[in-house]
């Protein structure tokens, strides 16, 4: 780049353009405007003061917060890796560079046309000392038509796209595969990135003898394909496992010159970049269940498609799903807050080897417009599978309107129970012939039990039975997509608040949260809860998580709607002389509540909003 230096205060500018404007400054302080005095303010001249460059530390703050808007999902590190170091120092030495060139200018240009016009008849300014004969303001007249300025040199582009080793080695072997190829052929056919035939010859002497850069880019790479390629079979990895892949690449070099140790900063490094770490397996699965994993997912694709193709058939809020879904007496968490460096960790629970180990089963049917269809159905663990003549009583005088109950030995669901859910949830709310959405469980797939119920014979509307591919449900089920989970975060806060809160040996018994009694007043408060407007959306887009739906809807989850309280909202329970601390937002009447009007008095009973009184 042109350096023009000023004859005057010898500052070196960068085009002719600024040099003309810092001359006419000179010159504007050694002329003699005391004519223009009266005509012209103090303000009506251009400002003359000096050019400054930008301080390097205030634009590293404002490129630093540049990056952390741009690439917020980036973890932060307190270590750079090499490839990182060698980038920022290329990018401080064109720091460097633009720093010099760039000069902060005023956004309002000396421009003769917006200076008063008795200045530009009176003032000719000779600036015979600056090697510049006279500088003179003409008029438009006089102005030369044919003069064409000089436009600036084109930059070249490709000098500013990163290319990849890998696109570089793809474009050298489409070369070798056609050795008569010019490089403008080359260019022509696929080498698009190529900006001349000596970047070419560059590029092959790159691929042929990688830099020390590239080679490290080359073994991460192919660690971490290998690191993809075997977990897509599930193998269980080690830290040893890295490093073997990354020593073996490194021989493959063949170059005794190249020092590379799989050291642990390198394994760190690498974790930390390619966003890996070491999880506890949940599961463990067979190599038949590994091969049918794609098969999996190719049945569950299938069988969205399937569903968005009828369902503009039905009506949407006679499109239904219904899944099971198992809750142990006694629900705790497995994480607690304690001191650091405890060996044992103990957790408390009011019976751990019967009420956690033991279940009851819950039903919900939900359809497609977003809403929970009818009362929620609990099946309890009886001995028998049936309640005695006492126990039967006694229920029934407290049973919430918004509960259906049935027993089971097991706690869970069978064929005759199912069709009892059938006659109870489900015909009472169809008027029309209806789309019904289940998993492959024998119960639900039994033709027979929704014969009973449906159908021309029966004068009912007609059925069309949906079951989702075995093993497809955490795809393509609805409740199993994101119902549930929200459903078990609830209880979870709920009976956790319970435990520390109450004291369970000071409590009345019926409000004790893990019998019978406590169990259906749980499923009472989650169905008040989840059957709530407010909750409509979030219904709405598990259909959309499924697949079974395009219609995508933005909501609020338990814990946005329940949990969180807006800023300046009181600390405190809402009810009237209550000053306990809040605990939960109800997601109906929109109140504060604490833990003991939510349970203790049962919210229930008092909630202005609750439709099933």
């Amino acid at each position: 780049m042109e350096k023009l230096e000023c004859p005057t205060c010898s500052r070196t500018l960068t085009t002719k353009k600024r040099l003309d404007t810092h001359i006419l400054t000179h010159a504007e302080a050694k002329c003699d405007v005391a004519s223009l005095d009266n005509s012209l303010g103090q303000n009506d001249y251009p400002d003359a003061t000096e050019d400054q460059l930008p301080n390097p530390f205030g634009i590293l703050i404002e490129f630093t917060k540049l990056i952390e808007c741009h690439y917020f999902k980036s973890p932060k590190v307190t270590e750079s890796t090499e490839e990182e170091i060698l980038f920022a120092n290329k990018l401080f030495e064109s720091f460097l560079i633009n720093l010099q060139d760039f000069v902060k200018e005023d956004d309002e240009e000396l421009n003769i046309e917006d200076l008063p016009s008795e200045f530009v008849d009176q003032v000719s300014i000779s600036c015979e000392d600056s090697g510049y004969s006279e500088i003179e303001f003409i008029d438009e007249d006089e102005f030369d038509p044919e003069f064409k300025p000089e436009s600036p040199p084109k930059r070249n582009r490709i000098d500013d796209v990163y290319i990849t080793f890998e696109r570089k080695k793809e474009i050298i072997d489409l070369w070798e595969k056609h050795p008569g190829w010019s490089w403008k052929s080359l260019k022509a056919n696929g080498a698009k990135e190529i900006p001349d035939q000596s970047r070419l010859y560059q590029w092959k002497k790159e691929v042929q003898n990688p830099s020390k850069l590239q080679k490290f880019r080359m073994i991460n790479k192919d660690v971490y394909e290998q690191l993809k390629e075997a977990r897509k079979s599930y193998k269980i990895l080690r830290s040893s496992h890295l490093r073997a892949w990354a020593l073996q690449k490194c021989q493959e070099f063949n170059d005794s010159s190249f020092q590379f140790k799989a050291s642990k900063t390198w394994l760190d490094r690498f974790k930390s970049s390619n966003r890996i770490s070491s999880r506890k397996i949940n599961q463990l699965i067979s190599k038949r269940e590994v091969k049918s994993a794609e098969e999996i997912l190719n049945s569950a694709k299938k069988f969205q498609l399937d569903i968005r193709s009828i369902s503009n058939k039905y009506p949407k809020d006679h499109i239904l799903n219904t899944d099971q879904c198992g809750f142990s007496y006694e629900l705790t968490s497995q994480r607690t807050y304690t001191h650091k460096g405890e060996k044992i960790v103990y957790g408390y629970a009011q019976s751990p080897k019967n009420l956690i180990t033991h279940s009851y089963t819950v039903q919900y049917l939900i359809n497609m417009e977003g809403h929970i269809v009818g009362n929620v159905f609990v099946c309890l663990q009886e001995t028998g599978g049936k309640m005695g003549p006492t126990v039967k009583k006694d229920v029934e005088s407290y049973l919430p309107s918004n509960v259906t109950l049935t027993c089971s030995t097991s706690g869970k669901l069978s064929t005759s129970l199912n069709e009892y859910f059938i006659e109870k949830q489900v015909v009472p709310f169809v008027t029309n012939d209806f789309l019904y959405i289940v998993d492959s469980w024998t119960g639900h797939t039994n033709i027979d039990s929704y014969s009973k119920y449906s159908g021309v014979a029966n004068d009912r509307p007609e059925i069309t039975l949906k079951v989702i591919p075995e093993k497809c449900t955490p795809l393509a089920q609805p409740l199993d997509t994101t119902f549930h989970r929200q459903l078990k975060y609830l209880a979870r806060e709920i009976l956790a608040c319970l435990e520390v809160f109450i004291n369970i040996i000071g409590i009345n018994p019926k409000d004790n949260w893990t019998p019978r009694q406590g169990a259906l007043r749980l499923q009472s408060l989650l169905h008040l809860m989840m059957s709530a407007p407010i909750f409509q959306p979030m219904i709405k887009y598990a259909w959309f998580s499924s697949g079974l739906s395009e219609e995508k809807e933005d909501f609020l989850n338990v814990k946005q709607a329940c949990f969180t309280f807006e800023n300046g909202e009181s600390n405190f329970c809402e009810i009237p002389d209550c000053n306990n601390p809040r605990f939960i937002k109800c997601a109906r009447c929109r109140k504060r509540v604490c833990i003991f009007d939510f349970w203790i008095s049962n919210h229930f009973n008092f909630c202005e909003s609750n439709p099933f009184h």
